[in-house]
């Protein structure tokens, strides 16, 4: 039963993977190196309907604000969250802060 339930939650997240990757199915599947039907099999046992991805790339308002702070940007996000990201900042942090974003938006 744990297996089945553990089984299931892997087949759950490699849909949601592919539904905000913006790929294809196929696409997905050879950047992933899995079987397309195995794919399709986990999108028919979850009710996926073919043709539908949860999330779509949406456009977000944008307001550009001088504040003359030229060493930082500051992002607000849907939910009234910021993040600045200020001078000095290792891209790899930046790298993984945005991708914890996608994952959990």
């Amino acid at each position: 039963m744990a297996r089945e339930r553990a089984n299931r939650e892997r087949m759950r997240t490699m849909v949601e993977r592919w539904q905000r990757s913006g790929l294809s199915a196929a696409g997905f599947c050879r950047r992933e190196g899995i079987q397309a039907r195995r794919l399709s099999y986990w999108k028919r046992v979850l009710g996926v309907r073919p043709g539908r991805r949860a999330s779509q790339t949406r456009l977000a308002p944008v307001q550009v604000v001088d504040l003359g702070l030229a060493a930082s940007i500051e992002v607000v996000l849907g939910g009234g969250e910021r993040l600045v990201v200020r001078e000095g900042v290792s891209p790899e942090l930046l790298r993984e802060v945005l991708t914890a974003l996608r994952e959990r938006c």
